[in-house]
């Protein structure tokens, strides 16, 4: 199995192979804005992947890989397991909403992407009473791209969302 990290710093990008993700931080400091993909193939299998991602987003908005509104590409032709652990937490740290989101997205050959089911499992719900938070599969933006839309209502406090996301994808063509 080949595992390699895709780092973005600045204005460069660069490839770092290694079985360790720590080695990452000991080339980067910490305190640079960093985006992170991590992606494992076996080379038996040339139709499927894995790959993990870190995606943020404030209040109701659309999480993104990156700060210049980057979602997950899904490539035509394929089934995705994609597996989520999300973490909405508001700004005194006194409201939170931790969910874990498991869901099944088809492609097709033009891009177009299709929630075929979502598996919700609630593992910490504090969310201050009157107030509403969600967190939903988003497939209707742009060709082959996917993410997860999050809303609040009943506030004006700010929202932070976090999630760690696996991309299991096995093409059928």
């Amino acid at each position: 199995m080949r595992t390699s990290l895709l780092a973005s710093k600045s204005n460069s990008t660069e490839t770092i192979s290694c079985p360790v993700l720590r080695l990452l931080y000991s080339v980067y400091e910490i305190s640079v804005p960093l985006s992170i993909t991590a992606n494992s193939k076996n080379s038996f299998f040339a139709d499927s992947y894995t790959e993990h991602y870190i995606m943020r987003g404030l209040n109701t908005s659309i999480l993104e890989i990156n700060d210049t509104g980057g979602q997950i590409f899904l490539p035509d032709n394929t089934i995705n397991f994609i597996e989520s652990t999300i973490v909405g937490v508001n700004d005194s740290g006194g409201g939170n909403l931790v969910q874990k989101l498991e869901s099944a997205i088809s492609v097709n050959s033009a891009g177009t992407l299709a929630e075929m089911s979502t598996m919700t499992t609630i593992i910490k719900d504090t969310v201050p009473q009157g107030q509403t938070w969600t967190i939903n599969p988003f497939v209707g933006g742009s060709s082959n791209s996917f993410s997860y839309t999050t809303s609040r209502a009943g506030t004006t406090i700010s929202i932070k969302w976090i999630a760690y996301t696996r991309v299991v994808s096995i093409q059928w063509t």
